[in-house]
C-alpha cells in the first residue's frame, strides 16, 4: 500500500464543480451520477469517490489524452459502471481512462463495456504511462483494438522521467478481448509494469500477433507477473501463451508462481497448440485442474491471496469481497451488421461469448430476416425484425443477451437521386446506372471497395465534395477492384485527400474506365493525384491471372494539385496496365515534386502502355515536369514495363515552376518520348483528321466535335451535348504591375486559355493610360504613373461558341491593379494584418506590436498563393497568435515565394498542423529572413520548423527561435526540411525541439537537396530528442554538398537524445570545420559570439552571464500570459508577472491556494478582490480558486 498512499498524498486537490456534490473528506469529490462522471475530465488532477452505481446513457468520452493526461485518483468504492461504450476506431489510448500517468484507480467494476479503439485499448485505462497504479477493479464485456488490447490496462509505457512502474493488483476480467496484434487478458503490451494477484477468465482473440492470458507483449523494461491465474476458455493468435505471449526489445521478465487452466483451447496461426511447458515461472504458468482452480486453499494458502479482498469459496472462481454470485461476467460480440440489409442477401453473425458458452440465436420476423443455429443470417424481403443472441448462466456468472434490430431494405440500381448515388455502397458488387444528372448536396462520404459496374449513361454528377487531406484513397470510388466505369461526367467537384486522389476513382486495381471525363474541378493530395484516377494498379483475383487496369477514350480539364509527390492531368501513376486515347486541357501543378500532363510516373515493374494521347493542358508547374509523363529508372529498355508509344502535344502549353516562371516546352520526334512529339501546328489539336489519322481516335462511336466547331475547339465525347462547361486557366491571381522608372512588368496573354482550345480575345474596357499592349504581352506602361489605379481587362471567345462553351463570368472581367514599388502599407490592428492576405504582392510594415489573443488568424498567403511582397516587421512582435486545426503548409506565412521579413518578431505563437508547419513560415521559398525571432510552441506531424516548415533557396540571418518544437518526423530548430540551397548565419536555437520517428536538428532536421547549403556562425542550444538527432543537422540525403559549414557551436549541457556520430561531422575542408561544444556558461558570454563573427554593434545584445543574446533592433515582447477562468457564476484571470502570480477577479472573499506541478503547497491566502503571491523559480504552477463553496483551477507559467 506504500505506493497508494505515496500517489494519494502527490494528489493536488483540485476540484472543478460541474454537477458534482460538494466533496467531503481529504479533497476526494463525490460523484453519484453520469454527469459527474464526466465532469472528471474538467480536471485531470482531481480526486474523486464513487458514491452510487452509475449506468450510461450515452457513448463514453474517455478521460484524458497523450496531451491531457488523467493523473489524479478514482475510488470506485465498490461501485459499478455499466453500459459504458466507446466505437471509434481511429482513437489511440481509449478506454474509461483514455490515458494516466501516476494515476491510482482503485474499488471500481466496469461492467458490460463495449470499448473499440485504434493503439493501447483498455477496460479501465487505454495507455497508462508510469507510475499509474490500478487495483481491485473488475471489467467485463468487449474490448476491442488493433493493437495492445487488455481486459484492464491496453498499454503501460514509461514516462519521460523514467525509472518508475505501473502496477495492477487484486484485479480480474471476463471481458472478450479482440484485437488484431497484442491481445492480453489483463494488459496488452506491457513496459515496466508489474502485476500480482490477477485472474482472466475470458476469451482473447488477436490473430496476427502476441496472445496471453495475463500480458500479450514485453516491450521493453523491467516487467513482472506474480500469483496470478488464466481460467480463459480460449486463447487465440499466432505466438499464444497462456500467462505471456512473448518478449521483444530485450524486454526484462520475472514470472513467479503463475497458474493456468489446463484445458483452455490455445491457438497459433489457427492450430490447437499443446506444447506450453507447465511452470509456475514460465509462460504458459502451472498447468492445473478446474478444480484445484477453484479450490479455496489454493487461493488463500498457495496464493495467499487477501480474504478482505476476495471472497473465496470452495467449488468457485473468486470475485471481489463485495460482489455476489453469480456476477454479470459474460458478454456477447456480435460482428458489425452490414450498413443495409438488402433483400436476397446473407450475413454471418456467427457470436462470440466472453466466457466461451454457447450462443444461441433467434428472429422476431423470420419471413424478413431468419437466422440459422449457426448464427447465418438470410435477409429475405423488405421489413423490420429483431435478432436475440443469449447465453445461459451459471453460479459463477449469468447468462448474457443482445438484442439487434434488422432493416432490410432494398436500393435502386437504377441512380436517379442523389440518395440512389449514395447508396452504390450496400451493394459493391452491384451494377448500376445512371437515370439523371444529379447535383449533390451535401459532401461525399467514402465507402468500400467498389467491385461492380457503373453505366454513367451519358449523365453527369455536380458538385462532388471531400475534404480530408489525411485521407488515402479518396473519390467518387475510392478503391475499385475489376469494376467497370463507362460515359460519366464529373463537373464542379472539389477533392481533396492524401495520397491515391482521382475524381472518379482514387485506387484502381484492374479496373476498366472508358468514355468519362473531368472539368471544372479541383483534385487536389499528397501524392498519386490524378483529374480521373490517382492510382493505376492490378489485382489477382484468387486461382486466376493478373487483372490490368484500362483507361481509355476519356479527358480532363480540371485543376490537379499535389503538394508534394506526383500529379498529372489523367493519371497519378500506373503501375502495369493500358492508358489510351486521352487527354488533358487543365492545369497542373506540384509545389515540390513533379507534375506531368498525362501521368506522372511508371511505379512498377508491370507491363502496360501510354499510347495515343495528347497533352493539351494550359500549364503544367512543378519542380520536374514532361509533357506526358516520367519512367525514372523504369526506361522503354526493359521489356516487362509500361512502354510510351505514340504520344503528343501541344506547343502551346506551358511549363516551370509557376505561372511566372514558365515556358513551352520542347518534345523529340521519338515515338516514345516522355515528352511526346511535336504537333508542326497546334491547330491540328482541332482538327478530325489528327485524332483519326494519327491517333487512331474512333469517330464514329465515341468522340466529336460538336457541329461547327471543328477548328476551333477540341473535341468532346460522343454522348456530350452543348452546353460545355469551359474554364479560363492563366490568369494572374492576383492580377497587377508595378510601376517603377524602367518596369518592364508585363502579363502574358498567351498563357492566358481556354480549356476547350477556344481562341480568347482581350480587350482593355478601362485604365487604357497604364498598360500597354505588344502582341500578346500586356507591359505597364513608360509613361510615368504618380498615383496607382486600376486596369479592367475584358475575355471573350468566339461568338459562335458561346451556346456552346459556357464560361463563368468570374473569369471574363479582370481587374488588374496598379501599383507604385514606393507604396509601403503601414499595419497596426489584427484585422489589418488578417488583411494582407488581400495584397499578398505589395510591401507591408509594423507600426505597433499587435495583440492576437482571441484572433482567429488564417495565416498569410497560401501554397497556391504565396506572399510575394516585402514584410518589415519594424523592430516590432506579434504576440499571442494562435493558429490550430490539422492543416498543411501553415505559419505566419503558410507560404512565401520571393519575399524579404526581417526585424519582426512572433511572441508567444501557438500553431497545429499536419504537415509543413513553421513559425514564421510554412513553405518557404527564394525568401531572405533576417534580424527575426520566434518563441512560443510548434507542433504538426510532419515537416515542421521554428522558422519555417521547409525552405527552397533560403537565406536566414541574425534570427532566433526560443520555442517547444514537436513532431512525428523532419522537427528542426529553424528548419524542417531543406529542399534547395540555403544559407543560414548568425542564428541560435534554444527550447526544445523533438520528432517521434525520423530525423530532429537543432538547426535543420533534414537537408534534401542538390544545392549548396551554408551554415556559419549557428548555435544550437536547446534540447533535441528523436530517432536520428544532431545538434546541428539531424540528416542528409543524397550526398548534399554542404560548401560551408564554420564556426558552429553547440550546447554541450543540452539533451541530444540519439544522434548521427553523437554530432555531425563534415568532411574535411578549408570551410569545414566540426561544430564546437560550448558550456551553458559560455553561451551567456558575448565573447563566445564575437569569436564566430556576431555583430554586437549594430544587431545584438546580451545580459552578460544571464540570458542569451536578443535582438537589438526588434523589441523582445512577452505575452502577459493571462489566463481566463470561467465558472458558473465568476470570472478569474490568472496570470504570471514578475515571479508573482495574479489572481483578480474575485467578487467577495475567496481562498487562493498555489501549487506547484507535484501538487506541493506552496501558499495560499484569503482575499477580496484580487491575490499576489510571490513565487521563487520559472515554470508552471496550479492556481486554486476557492469562493462561496466552489472551487477552480488553473494552470500557468512563470517564465
Amino acid at each position: 500500500m506504500k505506493t497508494q498512499m505515496t500517489l494519494l498524498l502527490k494528489r493536488t486537490m483540485i476540484v472543478l464543480l460541474v454537477c458534482i456534490v460538494p466533496a467531503i473528506g481529504f479533497g476526494q469529490v463525490q460523484v453519484n451520477n453520469e454527469v459527474g462522471l464526466r465532469a472528471i475530465a474538467n480536471d485531470l488532477a482531481g480526486s474523486y469517490i464513487l458514491t452510487a452505481d452509475i449506468t450510461l446513457t450515452s457513448d463514453w468520452m474517455p478521460i484524458g489524452d497523450d496531451s491531457h493526461r488523467f493523473t489524479g485518483t478514482i475510488n470506485g468504492n465498490g461501485k459499478t459502471i455499466t453500459e459504458l461504450k466507446v466505437k471509434d476506431f481511429s482513437r489511440d489510448g481509449t478506454g474509461f481512462i483514455g490515458v494516466a500517468e501516476g494515476a491510482y484507480i482503485e474499488n471500481l467494476s466496469v461492467v458490460g463495456a463495449e470499448i473499440y479503439g485504434a493503439h493501447d485499448v483498455g477496460g479501465i485505462v487505454g495507455r497508462a504511462y508510469a507510475p499509474t497504479v490500478i487495483e481491485k477493479c473488475y471489467t467485463s464485456g468487449v474490448i476491442r483494438g488493433e493493437d495492445h488490447t487488455g481486459g484492464i490496462i491496453g498499454g503501460s509505457k514509461q514516462s519521460s522521467q523514467g525509472g518508475q512502474v505501473s502496477e495492477i493488483l487484486n484485479c480480474f476480467s471476463t471481458a472478450a478481448i479482440i484485437g488484431y496484434h497484442q491481445g492480453g487478458g489483463i494488459l496488452g503490451c506491457s513496459v515496466d509494469a508489474n502485476i500480482k494477484n490477477t485472474y482472466f477468465a475470458g476469451i482473447v482473440s488477436s490473430p496476427d500477433n502476441y496472445t496471453g492470458g495475463i500480458i500479450a507483449l514485453l516491450d521493453a523494461g523491467s516487467n513482472r507477473i506474480e500469483k496470478s491465474v488464466v481460467i480463459a476458455p480460449s486463447l487465440k493468435g499466432k505466438v499464444t501463451n497462456r500467462i505471456l505471449g512473448g518478449i521483444v526489445n530485450n524486454a526484462q521478465s520475472t514470472l513467479v508462481n503463475n497458474y493456468s487452466w489446463e484445458n483452455t483451447e490455445v491457438y497459433r496461426n489457427g492450430v490447437i497448440y499443446a506444447d506450453g511447458d507447465s511452470d509456475p515461472n514460465g509462460f504458459d504458468g502451472e498447468h492445473s485442474t478446474a478444480a484445484k482452480l477453484k479450490s479455496a486453499s489454493f487461493y488463500t494458502t498457495d496464493l495467499a491471496w487477501s480474504a478482505t479482498v476476495w471472497k473465496i469459496e470452495e467449488g468457485k472462481y473468486p470475485v471481489f469481497a463485495h460482489q455476489t454470485y453469480p456476477i454479470k461476467g459474460d458478454a456477447i460480440y456480435v460482428p458489425a451488421f452490414p450498413d443495409r440489409a438488402l433483400p436476397g442477401a446473407s450475413f454471418n453473425a456467427a457470436a462470440l461469448s466472453a466466457l466461451n458458452r454457447t450462443v444461441s440465436y433467434s428472429s422476431s420476423n423470420p419471413g424478413v430476416a431468419s437466422i440459422s443455429a449457426a448464427g447465418l443470417v438470410s435477409f429475405i424481403q423488405n421489413g423490420t425484425a429483431t435478432l436475440t443472441f443469449t447465453t445461459t448462466g451459471d453460479t459463477y456468472s449469468a447468462g448474457a443477451t443482445v438484442t439487434i434490430e434488422v432493416k432490410v431494405e432494398d436500393i435502386s440500381y437504377s441512380i436517379r437521386t442523389e440518395d440512389d448515388l449514395r447508396s452504390i455502397k450496400y451493394d459493391l458488387t452491384g451494377e448500376f446506372t445512371l437515370m439523371n444528372d444529379i447535383t449533390l448536396t451535401k459532401n461525399w462520404e467514402l465507402f468500400g471497395t467498389f467491385k461492380g459496374k457503373l453505366n454513367g449513361n451519358g449523365k453527369i454528377i455536380y458538385g462532388l465534395k471531400y475534404d480530408n487531406p489525411s485521407q488515402n484513397n479518396v473519390g467518387l470510388f475510392a478503391e475499385a477492384e475489376g469494376a467497370i466505369i463507362s460515359k460519366l461526367g464529373i463537373e464542379k467537384a472539389y477533392i481533396v485527400g492524401n495520397a491515391d486522389v482521382g475524381a472518379i476513382v482514387g485506387n484502381a486495381k484492374g479496373c476498366t474506365i472508358s468514355e468519362c471525363y473531368v472539368a471544372d474541378s479541383y483534385v487536389a493530395g499528397r501524392d498519386h493525384v490524378g483529374s480521373i484516377v490517382g492510382a493505376m494498379r492490378t489485382y489477382t483475383p484468387e486461382g486466376q491471372s493478373t487483372v490490368f487496369t484500362t483507361i481509355s477514350n476519356c479527358y480532363a480539364s480540371g485543376e490537379v494539385y499535389s503538394r508534394e509527390h506526383q500529379a498529372a492531368g489523367v493519371v497519378g501513376i500506373i503501375a502495369g496496365g493500358t492508358l489510351e486515347k486521352c487527354y488533358f486541357s487543365g492545369y497542373v501543378h506540384n509545389s515540390n515534386a513533379r507534375a506531368t500532363g498525362i501521368v506522372s510516373l511508371v511505379d512498377s515493374d508491370d507491363p502496360g502502355e501510354v499510347k495515343n494521347n495528347i497533352n493539351l493542358a494550359a500549364a503544367v508547374y512543378g519542380q520536374q515536369h514532361r509533357r506526358i509523363g516520367e519512367w525514372d529508372d523504369r526506361g522503354p529498355q526493359g521489356s516487362n514495363i509500361v512502354k510510351f508509344i505514340n504520344n503528343w502535344s501541344i506547343e502551346k502549353s506551358y511549363f516551370g515552376s509557376d505561372l511566372k516562371n514558365s515556358s513551352t516546352k520542347q518534345g523529340t520526334s521519338e515515338n516514345d518520348d516522355r515528352d511526346g512529339r511535336n504537333l508542326s501546328n497546334d491547330n491540328l489539336a482541332r482538327t478530325q483528321s489528327f485524332y483519326t489519322g494519327t491517333l487512331g481516335w474512333d469517330f464514329t462511336n465515341t468522340w466529336k466535335f460538336i457541329p461547327n466547331t471543328e477548328g476551333k475547339m477540341y473535341p468532346v465525347l460522343k454522348w456530350q451535348t452543348a452546353p460545355l462547361v469551359s474554364v479560363v486557366y492563366g490568369i494572374p491571381e492576383p492580377p497587377y504591375l508595378t510601376y517603377y522608372s524602367g518596369s518592364d512588368e508585363y502579363i502574358d496573354l498567351d498563357k492566358i486559355i481556354g480549356t476547350n482550345g477556344q481562341a480568347l480575345t482581350f480587350n482593355i474596357t478601362e485604365g487604357s493610360q497604364y498598360v500597354d499592349r505588344d502582341g500578346h504581352f500586356l507591359y505597364i506602361t513608360e509613361t510615368p504613373v504618380t498615383q496607382e489605379g486600376w486596369t479592367k481587362m475584358t475575355i471573350s471567345q468566339e461568338a459562335a461558341l458561346n451556346n456552346i462553351l459556357s464560361i463563368d463570368p468570374k473569369y471574363l472581367t479582370v481587374d488588374i491593379e496598379i501599383l507604385l514599388n514606393t507604396t509601403v502599407f503601414n499595419v497596426s490592428t489584427p484585422q489589418e494584418l488578417i488583411d494582407v492576405n488581400k495584397k499578398l504582392f505589395t510591401k507591408f510594415r509594423l507600426t505597433k506590436d499587435i495583440d492576437m489573443a482571441g484572433v482567429s488568424f488564417p495565416g498569410i498567403g497560401s501554397s497556391l498563393t504565396p506572399f510575394t511582397g516585402e514584410f518589415n516587421g519594424n523592430g516590432f512582435s506579434v504576440i499571442n497568435l494562435q493558429m490550430s486545426g490539422n492543416g498543411d503548409k501553415k505559419g505566419f506565412f503558410n507560404a512565401t515565394n520571393g519575399v524579404k521579413i526581417e526585424k519582426l518578431g512572433l511572441s508567444n505563437l501557438s500553431i497545429t498542423g499536419n504537415d509543413v508547419v513553421g513559425g514564421l513560415v510554412g513553405e518557404c521559398r527564394s525568401t531572405t529572413i533576417d534580424q527575426c525571432y520566434v518563441t512560443g510552441t510548434i507542433s504538426a506531424n510532419k515537416t515542421e520548423g521554428g522558422l519555417m516548415g521547409y525552405g527552397l533557396s533560403v537565406t536566414v540571418t541574425n534570427s532566433y527561435v526560443d520555442a517547444t518544437i514537436t513532431g512525428s518526423e523532419h522537427a528542426g530548430g529553424l528548419i524542417g526540411e531543406n529542399k534547395s540551397e540555403a544559407t543560414i548565419t548568425n542564428c541560435y536555437f534554444n527550447g526544445s525541439v523533438s520528432s517521434s520517428y525520423w530525423d530532429t536538428g537543432g538547426i535543420i532536421a533534414l537537408i534534401q537537396v542538390t544545392g549548396p547549403v551554408k551554415l556559419t556562425g549557428t548555435v544550437s542550444i536547446g534540447n533535441i530528442s528523436g530517432e536520428r538527432t544532431g545538434y546541428q543537422i539531424g540528416e542528409m540525403w543524397h550526398d548534399v554538398p554542404v560548401t560551408i559549414f564554420k564556426n558552429n557551436l553547440y550546447n554541450t549541457f543540452a539533451v541530444n537524445s540519439w544522434t548521427n556520430n553523437d554530432k555531425w561531422q563534415p568532411g574535411v575542408g578549408d570551410d569545414l570545420e566540426a561544430a564546437i561544444g560550448k558550456t551553458d556558461a559560455q553561451l551567456k558570454q558575448q565573447a563566445t559570439y564575437n569569436a564566430i563573427g556576431w555583430n554586437f554593434d549594430a544587431i545584438w545584445t546580451i545580459e552578460e552571464g544571464a540570458a542569451y543574446p536578443q535582438l537589438k533592433n526588434v523589441k523582445y515582447t512577452t505575452s502577459t500570459g493571462i489566463q481566463p477562468v470561467t465558472t458558473e457564476t465568476n470570472s478569474y484571470k490568472v496570470y504570471a508577472s514578475d515571479n508573482r502570480i495574479c489572481v483578480s477577479g474575485i467578487e467577495q472573499s475567496a481562498t487562493v491556494t498555489l501549487y506547484n506541478v507535484n501538487g506541493q503547497l506552496l501558499s495560499e491566502a484569503i482575499v477580496g478582490d484580487k491575490a499576489v503571491l510571490p513565487v521563487v523559480n520559472k515554470g508552471f504552477y496550479v492556481v486554486r480558486i476557492t469562493e462561496n463553496g466552489k472551487s477552480t483551477s488553473v494552470k500557468v507559467i512563470n517564465k
